[in-house]
């Protein structure tokens, strides 16, 4: 129930939830450790948390709000501590059970209680509450942002992230720092924030639901806490092993060929774009010769814009538009219309789902939570191998590598990495076209789960339907995968591709 960034990590971006397409849409404590005779993380006193009745506008739904405060070094207990604000949505009848979900939304960047108005509105249990705990660099007091271009140049939207040059990246470090120990931002440090969270409320056992990044984080806490997870659904699964971004390229090309496929598949879609292929191809070469200056609309005020289109910025709104269904079924009339003189669909579609990608993304805790854990764990010579014959090229990993050789190394235990075998019962959602978490990787992450069902779905990245609402309430409900009905993904359906007429 989550998104963007792995990313875009991962990754991966908001999404409405209960209104979505099929699957569609975005890696502890310091001295923490993943191996099982590890200690848990152990305090003098019970973390304390005062949650109070709440409101959102516009919504008939009584929530519990507080202030989890954590320290942001627990190397140095009398150091900065942090303001994490937590929201429990109810559960729809009756008292709710004694182990609720907690839900870890993706990025890294998003802040888990902004999902709160859609989870309430579209995602309640009926017998379990879900708790939402902002992670670490997401939220006010502790909110990793810095100011990387001009936000009214809405090339931005479109650009590939990390393009920026180092300088930027450096600039960004260094307002930072001011404030924060960017070394204290990874995921080993928000999943002991968790199971802080977890003690304040009193549970013995929870639920975890993780979507894109939030998948790395739930895996983690599996591995560093697992006596107190009862199950764990993950869709749009990202693993620590796949060392995002090296496999963007790969995964977008991938989603873009089994979607020329699909549409070949069709008489009418067939005639109608006989070459998807050859117009991307044709595209890339022309702006990459000439930069097109044409008019677009802007996505939130409706006025006319002039932008400049350029090869790598055509290439990555392409890879973003993949990421939904919906938009990925327009594709391959936006680029016949493109090819044939007329780019302004493309653009208008571009600077839309560009500007809700980097909505969910705050770009200092992306940087703290992957550089270390991911990007800086891939080796050079491997970058031409990965990105060769893609369309998206090599942009978007190399700019990543060059921010994060301007980032500090985050604080991350070795044993981070050493995965333990984990029999909680797991459900794996992943979405057949998923241009930045392909299905194989959920396969991966079977290897330490014993007890889990994979599933692929029709669509896109961490989204779903009705069918995957009804099954992930079925996982909660029975607290195992054993007997789980699933029968309805063999019935799920994309939307239809967009013709001219």
């Amino acid at each position: 129930m989550n998104s963007n960034n792995l990313e875009p990590h991962l990754f991966g971006t908001s999404r409405r939830l209960g209104r979505r397409l099929l699957f569609t849409a975005s890696a502890l404590v310091s001295a923490a450790c993943v191996g099982t005779d590890t200690p848990q993380l152990a305090a003098p006193d019970i973390p304390q948390v005062d949650l109070q009745p709440c409101q959102l506008p516009s919504l008939d739904v009584t929530f519990r709000c507080g202030i989890l405060r954590v320290e942001e070094n627990r190397r140095s207990p009398n150091g900065r501590t942090l303001p994490l604000k937590m929201m429990v949505v109810p559960a729809l009848s009756g008292p709710p059970a004694a182990d609720p979900v907690f839900v870890l939304v993706g990025g890294p960047g998003q802040a888990a209680t902004d999902q709160a108005g859609d989870i309430a509105s579209f995602a309640r249990l009926p017998d379990r509450e879900i708790v939402l705990v902002d992670q670490r660099g997401t939220g006010e007091g502790h909110r990793l942002a810095c100011d990387i271009g001009d936000p009214a140049e809405l090339e931005l939207m479109i650009r590939p992230l990390f393009t920026e040059g180092r300088d930027a990246y450096r600039e960004c470090r260094r307002q930072l720092e001011s404030v924060a120990d960017l070394t204290q931002y990874a995921t080993p440090h928000f999943i002991d924030d968790l199971e802080q969270a977890r003690q304040a409320l009193g549970y013995e056992e929870i639920n975890l639901e993780g979507g894109s990044y939030g998948s790395i984080a739930a895996f983690a806490y599996m591995q560093r806490y697992p006596d107190h997870v009862r199950s764990v659904l993950m869709s749009g699964i990202a693993t620590i092993d796949s060392r995002a971004p090296l496999h963007f390229a790969a995964a977008a090309q991938r989603a873009f060929d089994l979607m020329v496929a699909q549409c070949h598949a069709e008489p009418d879609c067939r005639a109608a774009y006989p070459a998807i292929a050859e117009d991307l191809d044709a595209l890339r070469r022309e702006l990459r010769r000439s930069p097109a200056t044409l008019q677009a609309t802007h996505p939130v005020s409706g006025e006319a814009v002039t932008i400049e289109l350029r090869e790598p910025s055509f290439t990555d709104a392409v890879r973003v538009m993949l990421y939904n269904a919906e938009t990925a079924r327009a594709l391959p009339l936006l680029l016949r219309r493109a090819r044939a003189g007329d780019l302004k669909p493309f653009a208008d579609a571009a600077l839309e789902t560009g500007l809700r990608f980097r909505q969910g993304l705050i770009l200092g805790l992306l940087l703290s939570a992957t550089c270390s854990e991911s990007v800086l764990r891939i080796r050079p010579e491997e970058i031409a191998e990965a990105t060769a014959g893609k369309f998206i090229g090599d942009h978007r990993l190399r700019g990543q590598l060059d921010a994060c050789g301007e980032w500090p190394a985050s604080d991350i235990p070795p044993a981070f990495f050493d995965h333990q075998t984990r029999s909680i019962p797991t459900l794996l959602l992943s979405g057949n076209l998923d241009p930045v978490t392909p299905p194989s990787l959920g396969e991966e992450l079977r290897r330490w789960l014993p007890n889990s069902l994979h599933l692929v779905g029709a669509g896109a990245h961490t989204a779903s339907d009705e069918c995957t609402e009804a099954i992930r309430r079925r996982i909660f409900a029975a607290g195992s995968v054993q007997g789980l009905d699933t029968s309805c993904i063999a019935e799920q359906r994309l939307p239809p591709f967009q013709l001219e007429d």
